[in-house]
């Protein structure tokens, strides 16, 4: 049987679920004492969740894509857990945020059979992005999370020549015919989610992709690095008008799972090619 971490918390602020501030301090623990395996703590997290009014957006098992190109990989799935209400107050506060949107939760098997829980916590979120909390409802919620520290912000981003819609269309078509797995078709809109709502945001884009066959390394060095994968591009349009887009530079990405040459001497090499394969795909889906 597995071993379980000594107890691993999820930590969900009722505020942030239910809307009502004079239940801001009441948090929901869920005990994974009881769970062996990636399988059946991922199930746990999801009912969780869902009871919460938390939309599981995409659940993407990394260990099947790799196995799917041949690779092996210790069990590691990740969620897309969405709470349109957090989601649009951190991406009016400053749209870039969207690129560490909807929130995520990496479960994995380490090296020793234990199964562990990863997420960017608010603190984590605001280092990035430069958001101050201001909001009680963000101070509260940041309370109940473990701070990561401020890291650089990691963000590379290319302007470009289109409308926000015309530059999803045309990266969407560019990661297509490179032969990337896209898990969320068209991607996130959460201009029009917000507007459901009756909340306006700024057109904001968001793509999910991925290639086993490039991630799977990065996961076979250190498993948490699966947080942060698939690749995303966010496609937005700023105060002035101006569209960019904006992805995660896989050197921070690198830095902020310590990954490690030892383990991988290729390690370098396959990161600036990343970065290379990247950029070139925004600089074309910039363009007409």
């Amino acid at each position: 049987m597995l071993k379980l971490m000594s107890k691993l918390i999820l930590i969900v602020l009722t505020t942030a679920l239910t809307f009502n501030v004079a239940n801001a301090d009441q948090n929901s623990e869920v005990s994974l004492d009881d769970v062996s395996t990636v399988a059946e703590t991922v199930d746990r997290i999801r009912s969780t969740l869902e009871d919460q009014r938390i939309e599981i957006v995409a659940e993407i098992n990394h260990a099947g894509a790799a196995a799917s190109v041949g690779l092996e990989l210790r069990p590691t799935t990740v969620l897309f857990a969405s709470n349109s209400f957090f989601d649009s107050l951190m991406i009016r506060r400053r749209q870039t945020t969207a690129l560490d949107l909807p929130s995520k939760f990496l479960v994995f098997e380490d090296e020793n059979g234990d199964i562990k829980v990863e997420f960017n916590n608010v603190g984590f979120l605001a280092d990035r992005h430069n958001v101050k909390q201001r909001d009680i409802l963000l101070r509260l919620f940041d309370r109940t999370l473990n701070q990561f520290g401020r890291l650089n912000n990691g963000i590379l981003e290319v302007q470009s020549n289109q409308s926000v819609a015309a530059t999803v269309e045309k990266l969407l078509a560019e990661l297509t015919k490179r032969g990337f797995r896209i898990p969320i078709a068209g991607g996130i809109d959460f201009s029009a989610q917000t507007k459901a709502r009756g909340i306006k945001l700024r057109p904001t884009h968001l793509l999910v992709f991925g290639n086993p066959n490039v991630g799977t390394p990065l996961m076979q060095n250190d498993q948490s690095i699966g947080l942060d994968l698939p690749q995303k591009y966010l496609v937005y349009e700023d105060k002035a008008g101006d569209v960019f887009i904006a992805f995660n530079d896989p050197a921070f990405l690198a830095a902020k799972h310590n990954l490690q040459r030892d383990v991988d001497p290729a390690l370098e090499t396959r990161i600036r090619n990343i970065t290379n394969a990247l950029t070139a795909i925004a600089l074309a889906g910039a363009n007409p």
